[in-house]
């Protein structure tokens, strides 16, 4: 790991906030990077009490080499919450300010999408902007986008963004090959 720590790399986390002041993560969080969507700053913090996803997330992502809790694969990356779920922020209620989030993505070098979906079998707005962060972030070497297979062992075969060139999808399995419900966890970095 001394040779590769994250030093330098920018990481968005699209989920349901992230805890900054966490003592884990407060090291590496970058508020500098929150989003603006019309206006109005995502500032990535949980806004629910049981909001605690993306602070895992960006835990096993980038939790700081401190002795304490956890160290994350990339201890030393800056990372950014970027709330999709929760409040006036809930994908599920403003698909439209969503997009607007992945309008965005090539801000950050690597990007984490640990949240679930129905399969649709089309190819919508939302991977048109993935693919256009492929040729236009990291200065024009492409962001690089983790996404989750889906959740409950539904079949992400469907979901066109899976199935897209500009994501990287990560699926679980039992050791005997049956699909996990936990398979968002897989996409985790």
């Amino acid at each position: 790991w001394a040779d590769h720590t994250g030093a330098g790399v920018k990481v968005g986390v699209w989920d349901d906030g992230i805890q900054a002041s966490h003592w884990d993560l407060s090291p590496n969080y970058k508020a500098s990077r929150q989003l603006t969507i019309g206006g109005k700053l995502n500032n990535g913090q949980p806004v629910l009490v049981d909001a605690d996803h993306g602070t895992a997330v960006a835990g096993l992502i980038a939790a700081v080499a401190n002795g304490r809790g956890g160290v994350g694969v990339a201890f030393a990356a800056e990372i950014t919450g970027v709330r999709i779920f929760g409040g006036a922020d809930d994908i599920n209620s403003a698909w439209s300010r969503y997009l607007l989030t992945l309008n965005q993505l090539g801000q950050f070098d690597v990007t984490n999408h640990s949240y679930g979906g129905a399969p649709d079998f089309t190819r919508g707005a939302d991977v048109d902007r993935f693919e256009a962060s492929l040729v236009n972030g990291r200065g024009g070497l492409g962001t690089i986008n983790v996404k989750a297979a889906g959740n409950d062992k539904i079949d992400g075969n469907g979901d066109a963004l899976d199935a897209s060139r500009a994501t990287v999808t990560v699926g679980a399995t039992t050791s005997s090959g049956q699909v996990t419900s936990y398979s968002t966890y897989g996409a985790h970095l």
